[in-house]
């Protein structure tokens, strides 16, 4: 499994399938449960950082209405959960790394943004703000684009799989679900995007027509074959480990995302040429892409990457916290989400420290 800035080598030793680490606490047996059930592992993390820790489904419901929450859950786990697995065993099968990642990720969130929501495509959706009149031609709404592919592939998939990865290591480079329940987990993910394009439709009486919708299905399709075509890997990567600290690493993933959403805004404020300013987001994209690839390596980066990914979860926990006032329960899955990251970090460095063997005592056979 390729992580983010290109394919690192696996230096920790990975534990045996069902096994549990030191230790009889409740967070030592929920890691050990999760060892044995991966799957639920990958949906603890999607829905729920995309969704639960940016306050877009609010933990307010599972004290109003936790009915509404639990089917809200479902829902989502249909959509989120469903496009990681499908995601993960694709690069998996096909043997891809970070290209294939991107054009799959993209095909997602043109499905979930586009298809089942709508936002991509409805000026007056009420997430995107300005971004809808002021960057909308042609029937899309351009200057929010780039921001659902940055949340889509980073934060719905591309971390989620990561984090799977280093928590587990078990699991990386094996097959999570069989023939029989991929197709399952295809037929889930296209009934839930059904069910949501009419439930939205109903609810906004917004629809965009059955011609984009056919040139959005075409497009998906495209960039799925795209992926499929994809190398594993492009030339852009820069061997070896990190020459970036971790602290540049985190700094970096900090200000990506508010840097695209500022550069909208100004563009919005100041009436500049929506044309420009998308451009402009475009490059500042390509910048944080060029910079992971050439500055965090293809080895032994996995603590930068935790890095990373924890500065790109402060917006989405700042967003949250806005979201969710007076009733910040989100502190729920903000405490869970840093907890997780403080301790995956301690884990990986506690993985990739060699342990010392005491002269004239064989270390026996390397791991395979």
């Amino acid at each position: 499994m390729a992580a983010l800035p290109g394919s690192p080598t696996v230096t920790a030793t990975p534990l045996p399938s069902g096994s549990s680490p030191s230790g009889s606490g409740l967070f030592p047996r929920l890691v050990a449960f999760l060892r044995r059930h991966p799957v639920f592992c990958l949906f603890l993390l999607t829905p729920g950082l995309p969704e639960y820790l940016s306050g877009s489904s609010s933990f307010v419901f599972l004290v109003a209405s936790p009915l509404w929450f639990f089917l809200a859950l479902g829902i989502n786990a249909a959509m989120y959960t469903s496009g990681a697995l499908l995601v993960r065993e694709a690069l998996i099968r096909w043997k891809k790394g970070w290209p294939t990642m991107f054009a799959l990720g993209a095909a997602y969130a043109i499905m979930e943004e586009g298809v089942a929501d709508q936002t991509t495509f409805n000026p007056h959706s009420s997430p995107i703000g300005s971004a809808g009149t002021y960057g909308h031609f042609a029937g899309v709404n351009w200057l929010w684009f780039p921001d659902i592919l940055l949340i889509h592939i980073l934060i719905s998939l591309f971390v989620p799989i990561l984090l799977l990865g280093y928590a587990l290591p078990e699991t990386r480079g094996r097959w999570l679900l069989t023939d029989r329940q991929v197709g399952i987990v295809t037929v889930l993910i296209a009934l839930d995007t059904a069910f949501l394009t009419f439930l939205v439709v109903s609810k906004t009486g917004y629809w965009y027509g059955y011609p984009m919708l056919g040139v959005t299905v075409v497009v998906i399709a495209a960039l799925c074959l795209v992926g499929w075509r994809l190398p594993a890997r492009i030339g852009l990567e820069r061997s070896g480990p990190p020459v970036a600290s971790r602290a540049e690493s985190f700094l970096v993933g900090a200000i990506v995302y508010p840097l695209i959403v500022l550069e909208a805004s100004v563009g919005a404020n100041r009436n500049l040429s929506p044309i420009a300013v998308f451009l402009v987001i475009l490059a500042t994209l390509a910048a944080a892409l060029v910079w992971a690839l050439r500055r965090m390596g293809t080895e032994r980066n996995e603590r930068h990457v935790v890095a990373f990914t924890a500065g790109l979860l402060v917006l989405l926990i700042g967003i949250g916290w806005i979201a969710s006032f007076p009733f910040e329960l989100v502190l729920i899955a903000d405490t869970a989400v840093v907890y997780f990251l403080v301790w995956l970090d301690r884990d990986l460095e506690r993985r990739a420290t060699p342990v010392a063997v005491p002269p004239g005592v064989s270390p026996g056979p390397s791991p395979a």
